[in-house]
C-alpha cells in the first residue's frame, strides 16, 4: 500500500511503523510482553528473537501466547486509531 506518511501515529516522536516497531519497540507492546513474561533480544534478528524467548520462557504453549499477545496488540493498535479508545492493558 502506497502512502504518503508511514510514521506511526501513536508515537509523539513518529518513527515508521515497521512490524518490529509495533509488535517489540512501540511501549504499549513493550509493557504488553512484560506482563505476559516474554522478554525479547532486540539485537538479534527476528527469528532468532523468537527462538530465543520461546526458550527463556519455557513454556509449551508459547507460540499460542505470542499468537495471541500480537493480535491483541494489532486489535489494541487499531482500536486506538480508529475508535479512539485508549491503550489499556486490562482489556
Amino acid at each position: 500500500m502506497s502512502l504518503d506518511d508511514y510514521s506511526c501515529v501513536l508515537c509523539v516522536i513518529g518513527p515508521e511503523e515497521t512490524n518490529h516497531h509495533l509488535f517489540f519497540v512501540f511501549p504499549f507492546s513493550t509493557a504488553s510482553w512484560n506482563l505476559i513474561g516474554i522478554h525479547w533480544d532486540l539485537s538479534l534478528p527476528p527469528m532468532d528473537m523468537l527462538i530465543q524467548a520461546r526458550l527463556s520462557f519455557g513454556s509449551h504453549i508459547f507460540r499460542e501466547i505470542f499468537i495471541t499477545a500480537c493480535w491483541n496488540i494489532w486489535k489494541s493498535r487499531n482500536g486506538i486509531i480508529f475508535d479512539n479508545m485508549p491503550a489499556s492493558l486490562l482489556t
